[in-house]
């Protein structure tokens, strides 16, 4: 499960992104993190991941 499958976590809080990333990458999904919405959006059309988590409260 989650072969070949990139999942792009944009958050601001590391303590999230490391939870969230440890996870996904033991369920053997490839993780992109992104800090803020603009590095965000460059990673998604850089990367083009198959599956976004968003934090909807950034600043």
């Amino acid at each position: 499960m989650g072969h070949n499958i990139k999942v792009l976590i944009v958050e601001d809080d590391p303590t999230i992104v490391e939870l969230l990333a440890l996870y996904l990458e033991k369920s053997g999904y490839g993780i992109l993190v992104a800090r803020d919405g603009e590095e965000g959006l460059a990673k998604y059309y850089d990367e083009e991941p198959n599956c976004i988590i968003l934090d909807l409260v950034l600043p």
